[in-house]
């Protein structure tokens, strides 16, 4: 099968980046080599449009430069969408005030000090990130526990505003009800022509919610689809006939070792 056959749905946090969130230049690189054979190639992240036009879009305009204007790019996991150039909003996927002010009180607290911080780039998701420092050792452990516990203090309040909270490998998200990465999925597919030419689709995450990329490609195209899992621990159980992978290492070491088989 070419490369050209082959689309990839892919999480950024976790996965193009390591533990300490820092984008893995030999990933970028293998990706856009990707979309330079014909690939069709989508991140679609929980990540804001300003940390990807930062953080992302200079390594992938590095590799490859023509590879900027072919690759699709969904932030906050698809309620913010670069077309054609532009970058537009989904109203219909922003949380809004009072819950905005009410849950970025909750990262003043002490305790959550040098561990994580309220996301001021996201314009539709409401987000704590967890800080890094990978000069200390642990943090980033300790980090995800601090996440851990901020849910128990947020998902009342999410609930109660007809939000819900969701907890990934660097963030905790609240969301409207109908924001999940099939949003982006869904875009993805969109704009690379609905998925016509593609025999195989390559899912790449590390949280469960990235599962839901999987589920709407497996429900749209009639291709084998494959979840690669970054993640730590146990991968999501098979589902919906999707197979289920596990790369040797968590996060972009693993995406890298996994890339290198295609």
């Amino acid at each position: 099968m070419g490369h050209s056959e082959l689309l990839f749905l892919v999480d950024v946090d976790g996965v193009v980046t390591d533990e300490h969130a820092r984008v893995d230049a030999t990933v970028v690189r293998q990706l856009a080599t990707f979309i330079g054979e014909g690939a069709g190639v989508a991140f679609v992240t929980g990540r804001s449009r300003s940390w990807l036009e930062s953080q992302l879009v200079p390594l992938l305009a590095a590799s490859r430069p023509t590879s900027i204007h072919a690759a699709v790019l969904a932030a906050e996991m698809g309620a913010v969408r670069l077309v054609e150039g532009e970058w537009h909003i989904s109203e219909e996927h922003a949380v809004v005030e009072p819950a905005r002010s009410e849950l970025k009180l909750l990262a003043n607290q002490t305790r959550y000090a040098t561990l994580l911080e309220w996301d001021r780039t996201k314009e539709a998701t409401a987000t704590f990130e967890a800080l890094h420092d990978p000069d200390v050792p642990g943090h980033a452990e300790r980090a995800r526990e601090a996440l851990a516990a901020l849910m128990d203090e947020v998902r009342p309040i999410a609930t109660a505003r007809g939000y819900r909270a969701a907890l990934s490998t660097y963030a905790l998200d609240v969301l409207t009800p109908s924001l999940s990465k099939a949003v982006g999925a869904q875009f993805a597919i969109d704009t690379l022509g609905g998925g016509d030419g593609f025999k195989r689709v390559l899912v790449f995450g590390d949280s469960v919610g990235d599962m839901e990329m999987a589920r709407t490609a497996g429900a749209r195209l009639d291709v084998p689809v494959t979840f690669f899992w970054l993640g730590r621990g146990a991968p999501p159980g098979q589902t919906d006939g999707i197979e289920v992978r596990s790369a040797v290492e968590p996060h972009a070491p693993g995406t890298r070792q996994l890339l290198g088989e295609f």
